[in-house]
C-alpha cells in the first residue's frame, strides 16, 4: 500500500464533499446555541460534579496561580452541560440529561491540560512598577518533574 502524504489529505479540493460528521455537528452547534432545552443532572452527575470539584480543588489549588477556585463545581456544571449538549443527549429534543459520564469525560480533559504543568514550580519571583507605571514581574520556573519540558510559557493575570 501507498503512503498518502498529510498535505494531500486535508488539501482543498474543487470536488470535495462536507463529510457527513461535519454536517451532524453543525446542526448539534447549531441545535445547542439555539435551544430552550431544559437541562438536568442526574444524580451521578450531580454526585460526580461534587466529589471532583473537590478532589480539583485539592490537587490544583494554588493562590499564586489560581487555576482552580472554590467555584469549581460551577465550572464543571457548566462545561459537563455544554458537552451533553454538543453529544446530543437528549431523547425528545426538549430535555438534555448531563450523566456521570459527562462530568468524568470534563475531568478527565481538565486534568490532562493542568498536568501538563505538573512539576513547574514557581523558584523566586521579584515585581515592581516602573517610573511610568508599568508593572514588572521577573522570576524563575524550575522543572522539578520527571518530564522534559520545551518551550514553556508562563502567562500572569493581574487583578487590580
Amino acid at each position: 500500500m501507498e503512503e498518502v502524504e498529510p498535505e494531500e489529505v486535508t488539501r482543498v479540493r474543487a470536488d470535495l464533499q462536507v463529510e457527513e460528521d461535519f454536517l451532524v455537528l453543525s446542526e448539534a452547534q447549531r441545535w445547542a446555541w439555539s435551544s430552550r432545552a431544559n437541562i438536568i443532572f442526574d444524580e451521578g452527575a450531580m454526585k460526580r460534579i461534587l466529589q471532583a470539584a473537590t478532589e480539583l480543588y485539592d490537587e490544583y489549588h494554588c493562590d499564586d496561580v489560581p487555576l482552580v477556585s472554590i467555584d469549581m463545581k460551577y465550572k464543571l456544571a457548566r462545561l459537563s452541560a455544554a458537552l451533553a449538549l454538543m453529544t446530543v443527549s437528549t431523547t425528545d429534543f426538549v430535555t438534555v440529561l448531563v450523566r456521570a459520564q459527562h462530568v468524568e469525560n470534563v475531568v478527565s480533559f481538565i486534568r490532562e491540560d493542568y498536568d501538563k504543568a505538573t512539576g513547574l514550580t514557581i523558584q523566586d519571583y521579584t515585581s515592581n512598577v516602573d517610573s511610568v507605571g508599568a508593572y514588572h514581574v521577573v522570576g524563575e520556573a524550575i522543572n522539578s518533574g520527571s518530564t522534559l519540558r520545551n518551550f514553556t510559557q508562563i502567562i500572569g493575570t493581574f487583578f487590580d
